[in-house]
């Protein structure tokens, strides 16, 4: 190395393909051209020093330093141009071979890793994809409607090869004669017919369950498919001794024949009613089943004082992972989510819930749960109090009146395989003197039985409460009627302003306006007349679980406004259910009253926005509602709606056939906005007058 190098490159200083180019560089430029056979031995000298090919391969074409070349070989003589070509050539070749080689070889494992990693993220792709949808099947749709439709009529097609002709107008009644066997013997069943009221036998609920893969039973001498949780329970209920008689939906009812469905649903109640005891299957045991089992029996059986030591006995046991886990499976069983089951579990007279061989009484979970509400999960604990609730509900002497509304709108959240199950399911549970509103038709797709049982609120209890339910949930087809398949109660609901507790005096946003409508199943538009609008015209955050009137800056719209502001904001955020007396309050009554007024608060905002409207009002609504949307009052409405409006489209067909005029909407939601919530005078007066003008719309 030369003295110029190393004045450029002191020791310690990293040598790297740069400095090396910048050195020949300045190397050639500093000598004079006629000393090309010196530079020649000096290049061969640098590269063997640095067994680097970079400097030499790419000096030419990165650094420009050899431009001079063609001329200062003409004035080498022939000796020193051959010497200096044949020492540069072969390294020139040899780097340029060994860049183009590197280069091939990275191609080559990038190709590689390319066609090994492409596939194995395609298949995982594909698992995720194949998880979500079946995850939005199981929790947004029925599973089999979405997925498995075909597959689902050809086993139930199949299995109706077992069955025998049922009479339609009587009220007979199939049940399951379950054969004796040992454990591992073949499951061979019996169907036997006969009137309802001459029969015994024993109930099962349970959980239809998502099984792709189905299990054979033996039924009537021939093959029958069946879920894997109803294999189960049948391999556990089967005795060895004698034959046992049961009611099992899925296998007394041919599910194929939407005639014999809908009738045996009509019965569902008295079939119930009529089993000397239903047992509610919660799956197979596992190795601490008898323990947690036990603990039940225990606590929901003992004194008083005894309770809370065996419960504080059992809380050190569910350290224990697996009986943390088997206490999980009772509790947060599929069981407590479905719709069906609460009818069987509210009408039958001696219920027992089973798991494995093991059982213990509905009064003992029930109790144990209540007295354990630490421990237990508040879906659970709410399940058996509306299991209570109801039972009492069914007396005749009973204060509580439900009507059917009333159930499905509390039970919306639960879940069916089949969407309009959620409705009749529920029917059996409709007090004496209220009506059912519809009768069990299979026939029918499920969009138009929503449909029509919405349209039968509006006419049988003359309001319209039941479009509530419709938002964040609604059909397609109708933004009007919720789609009942949907089990997201609770997720992106908001509660129903009607149901919310603590308020003075009912709301009556139309006064005493009687309900109109017009309603085509056709074209799924229900027009209504309203008796006055407003428009949106600002909006704040969405109130989402946990949040507070700070966190999402609703305080803002109102920090600098005048005292009657302010007090139209603490109404309408708590939708009038709590109002601050005029009295002094003492600090303890003071803290207590800001404690009740934030769960009201809560009650009322959670999943829903604050909005201003075009005269001044301020309102709360739903959590997708946007500028330019319109509030409406109704005639027949306890409370306003949030309208958007839409163009008709196809449906300008019903227009010119009903010759309805009107514009078109779509329903988002209702509301609750101050000055707006309770009318003042008559309006069915102030409409004969024309005082008040109605104008038709229409809903899609």
């Amino acid at each position: 190395m030369d003295k110029t190098f190393w004045e450029r490159c002191p020791v310690g200083t990293r040598i790297t393909p740069y400095i090396i180019f910048d050195s020949i560089y300045h190397f050639s430029s500093d000598r004079d051209s006629s000393s090309l056979s010196t530079f020649s031995k000096d290049l061969l000298r640098r590269f063997q020093a640095t067994r680097s090919m970079w400097a030499l391969s790419f000096h030419p074409t990165m650094m420009q330093g050899w431009r001079g070349l063609p001329e200062a070989m003409s004035t080498l003589s022939w000796t020193s141009r051959l010497v200096f070509l044949a020492l540069t050539c072969p390294y020139l070749a040899y780097g340029t071979i060994k860049l183009y080689s590197m280069w091939i070889v990275y191609i080559g494992w990038s190709l590689l890793l390319l066609t090994i990693n492409i596939p194995i993220r395609l298949f995982r792709q594909s698992l995720l994809s194949v998880g979500f949808v079946i995850w939005v099947s199981t929790y947004r749709y029925p599973l089999f409607e979405v997925i498995y439709p075909r597959q689902l009529r050809r086993i139930l097609q199949k299995n109706s090869d077992a069955y025998s002709p049922l009479a339609i107008d009587s009220r007979s009644i199939r049940v399951v004669r379950l054969k004796s066997g040992e454990n591992n013997d073949a499951i061979k069943c019996e169907l036997v017919t006969g009137p309802l009221n001459n029969l015994e036998f024993e109930a099962l609920s349970y959980v239809w369950g998502v099984s792709v893969k189905r299990y054979k039973v033996q039924v009537n001498e021939k093959p029958f498919l069946i879920t894997h949780n109803l294999f189960t329970a049948l391999r556990e209920l089967r005795l060895t001794e004698r034959d046992r008689i049961l009611w099992i939906d899925a296998m007394c009812i041919d599910q194929s024949n939407t005639v014999e469905r809908g009738s045996q649903v009509q019965m569902m109640r008295d079939i119930y009613s009529k089993a000397s005891r239903t047992i509610i299957w919660f799956g197979e045991a596992t190795s601490t089943t008898p323990i947690v089992f036990r603990t039940i029996f225990h606590i929901s059986n003992a004194a008083s004082h005894e309770k809370e030591k065996l419960l504080s006995s059992f809380r050190t046991q569910l350290h224990v992972k697996s009986i943390k886990e088997e206490l999980d499976a009772v509790l947060r069983h599929e069981w407590w989510q479905r719709v069906w089951v609460i009818q069987e579990a509210v009408v039958s007279q001696n219920v027992c819930v089973q798991r494995g061989p093991l059982n213990v009484t509905w009064r003992e979970l029930s109790n144990f749960m209540f007295f354990s509400n630490i421990i237990c999960y508040q879906q659970g604990i709410a399940f058996a109090s509306a299991v209570q609730m109801l039972r009492a509900s069914l007396h005749e002497d009973s204060k509580v009146r439900l009507s059917m509304l009333d159930l499905v709108e509390r039970f919306r959240g639960q879940s069916a395989t089949f969407g309009p199950d959620k409705i009749y399911s529920l029917m059996g549970l409709v007090q004496a003197g209220q009506p059912s509103l519809l009768e069990a038709d299979y026939t029918m797709t499920p969009e138009k039985i929503f449909m029509q049982f919405t349209v039968s609120c509006l006419r049988c209890y003359g309001n319209l409460r039941v479009l509530g339910l419709a938002a964040n949930a609604e059909l397609r087809s109708a933004s009007w009627c919720r789609n009942y398949s949907l089990n997201i109660a609770g997720v992106e609901e908001s509660r129903p302003l009607h149901g919310l507790p603590g308020r003075p005096r009912p709301y009556c946003a139309s006064g005493n306006s009687s309900l109109r409508y017009h309603f085509s199943l056709e074209y799924g538009v229900l027009s209504l007349f309203s008796l006055g609008m407003d428009e949106i015209v600002e909006v704040a955050g969405v109130y989402r679980p946990g949040a507070t009137l700070d966190t999402v800056k609703w305080s803002n719209f109102v920090d600098e406004a005048p005292p009657e502001r302010k007090i139209a904001f603490t109404c309408t955020v708590a939708a009038d259910c709590l109002t601050k007396p005029g009295k002094q309050y003492s600090p303890s009554e003071e803290a207590a009253w800001i404690e009740r007024y934030s769960q009201a608060v809560n009650n009322a905002c959670v999943n829903r926005q604050l909005f201003v409207t075009r005269s001044g009002k301020l309102g709360i609504g739903p959590w997708n509602l946007k500028r330019g949307d319109n509030i409406a009052i109704l005639m027949g409405g306890k409370t306003p709606f949030v309208l958007r409006k839409c163009r008709l489209g196809e449906k300008r067909r019903y227009i010119s056939e009903f010759g309805i005029p009107g514009d078109a909407y779509k329903l988002v939601g209702e509301a609750h906005v101050d000055g707006m919530m309770y009318y003042e005078g008559n309006a069915e007066e102030r409409i004969k007058s024309g005082e008040v003008r109605i104008v038709p719309l229409h809903l899609l």
